[in-house]
């Protein structure tokens, strides 16, 4: 089925916790089966994550919000993502109507990354391993898949410079496909208390199962309300969880 993309598509952080959940996948799943075109998905994998590690006798810490990757944990936290993750939720997604394809940033090379570097001036790699900054989104080709009604599906991993696979927070790759498709509506689904700035404030949130306090999201400030669209896909979920719904604009 060929779809109009007359306006920006939808895409939609689902939060690496909120998997830990079947029947929240379900429920988004069946109101995203509702929608007239479809959203892009980008999710994390943290609880999977950490207990694949666990099972392998692997620690790795946090640095930065980044989880420090070696050589050794890669492939580990790959199978997470893509077997424990990306499959069920796809699974989910597709038994609901929707016709969703499980996708990470390195098939057909859609997100390529950089090793995570030092601040400027300095050049040099940070000690977190196999960490990426995405450097270029395959928008063009995104934009052929949504247009033919499909609904990509991403495990937040990119395609290093040696060609083999980074890991990258999911909050990062979730906003260079949104700033390069230049997406409606940006949606975060996650158990977070809020998104902060530069300081510990919160600069938006809807209270669980309300969904009602929204933000537009603007180049340089955060503001407004748009709680009555919002309501209108979110209403449904029976959940604790925390959805923040930012318009996004350049």
């Amino acid at each position: 089925m060929q779809h109009s993309k007359t306006s920006p598509p939808c895409l939609i952080k689902y939060g690496g916790n909120a998997m830990t959940r079947p029947a929240l996948m379900q429920e988004v799943a069946q109101i995203l089966a509702q929608w007239s075109d479809p959203p892009i998905l980008v999710h994390g994998g943290g609880p999977f994550i950490a207990q694949a590690l666990k099972e392998h006798d692997i620690s790795l810490p946090f640095a930065e919000g980044h989880r420090i990757t070696t050589e050794k944990a890669l492939p580990i936290i790959v199978q997470a993502l893509i077997q424990d993750v990306n499959q069920p939720l796809v699974e989910h997604l597709n038994r609901a109507g929707l016709r969703a394809i499980g996708l990470s940033g390195l098939d057909a090379h859609t997100i390529k990354a950089e090793f995570r570097k030092l601040p400027p001036p300095s050049t040099e790699p940070m000690p977190f391993g196999r960490v990426g900054d995405i450097t270029e989104v395959q928008a063009n080709w995104l934009h052929a898949l949504l247009q033919q009604g499909i609904c990509p599906v991403f495990a937040c991993l990119g395609l290093a410079p040696d060609g083999k696979a980074c890991n990258i927070n999911g909050d990062l790759f979730a906003a260079h496909p949104a700033a390069a498709l230049k997406v409606h509506r940006l949606v975060l689904l996650t158990d977070v208390k809020g998104i902060e700035e530069n300081t510990p404030k919160v600069a938006s949130k809807s209270s669980a199962g309300s969904f009602c306090a929204n933000a537009i999201l603007t180049t340089d400030t955060f503001a407004g309300d748009g709680s009555e669209e919002a309501t209108a896909w979110g209403s449904d979920l029976t959940t604790d969880y925390v959805l923040f719904n930012s318009v996004y604009t350049t």
